[in-house]
């Protein structure tokens, strides 16, 4: 995928080249969610494909009610067409958090854990009291660990982003 996106083939070309790939070294049997992005730094425009993925959480002005939608495509791996092509432009303070659904969602459980409220809550306080980026992963991660009663069952991944506007 690297080799698509130094070509600038887009988001689409790349999510359709990791599908590829997947399919050719797994066959149909195996997929994989996640969200591809593409941040422009001097601009703060943000373009993402979400396939089957949680959607991102973004706080700015101390809210995430800024939450970002796009329409999910199909995990990658099992040859879906992007639904979708999103974009927005962060302003200089904005934190964006991607997480994967095993830190949201337990197998076999209907009931969120930790819940996504009690995840957001933690952002916006971290973000809030100026909490650096490293601090507020290791406490969100130290949270999703303190809310299992019996380990993890699934990946549980989060990447947070803060932008700092072009510098």
């Amino acid at each position: 995928y690297r080799n698509v996106l130094r070509e600038r083939c887009g988001l689409a070309a790349v999510y359709e080249e990791i599908g590829r790939v997947m399919v050719d070294q797994f066959g149909e049997r195996d997929y994989a969610t996640g969200v591809i992005g593409s941040l422009q730094m001097s601009t703060g425009e943000l373009t993402w494909i979400n396939a089957g993925h949680p959607q991102p959480l973004l706080v700015r002005d101390g809210s995430a009610r800024h939450r970002l939608w796009c329409a999910p495509s199909l995990p990658m791996g099992l040859a879906g067409d992007v639904r979708e092509i999103c974009s927005t432009t962060l302003q200089a303070g904005d934190r964006l958090l991607v997480y994967t659904d095993g830190v949201v969602e337990r197998r076999g459980s209907p009931v969120p854990s930790p819940h996504l409220d009690q995840l957001t809550e933690q952002l916006i306080a971290s973000t809030s009291d100026a909490v650096t980026t490293e601090e507020t992963v290791r406490r969100l991660v130290r949270s999703i660990l303190e809310s299992l009663d019996a380990g993890l069952d699934d990946d549980a991944t989060l990447v947070l982003v803060d932008y700092h506007g072009s510098e």
